[in-house]
């Protein structure tokens, strides 16, 4: 039996709350005995899907943060995933909303730094 989940929410609600959407992940992958780290994602046009794996006993939660990168500007962009590299995010995936490129960014909690 596979041990991964999928959490989709709709690309119009990350857009109109971010943060808001960002915490719903955060508390998704703590809720429950088996905690989880998001491992991947996909979109369509309407919802962005997250793959969750579960993540092992003693490895401490991961922070997960959807921010809006640009408005298709390569240096943008590359500015924006550098930017969150440097404060200790990585890039889980990204997805258009409203013309607009956004990304899923994400963390160890025993990383520095917030994705803006």
């Amino acid at each position: 039996m596979a041990d991964l989940r999928i959490f989709e929410l709709a690309i119009d609600d990350i857009a109109i709350d971010p943060r808001g959407c960002s915490e719903l992940v955060n508390r998704t992958l703590v809720r429950g005995s088996s905690r989880r780290r998001v491992s991947g994602m996909c979109a369509d046009d309407r919802y962005v899907y997250l793959s969750l794996e579960r993540k092992p006993p003693e490895a401490g939660p991961q922070i997960c943060r959807f921010a809006e990168l640009s408005s298709l500007n390569p240096d943008e962009i590359a500015g924006g995933i550098m930017a969150r590299y440097n404060a200790g995010f990585t890039t889980i995936g990204s997805f258009m909303a409203g013309g607009r490129l956004w990304a899923l960014f994400a963390r160890d909690n025993a990383g520095k730094g917030a994705a803006r």
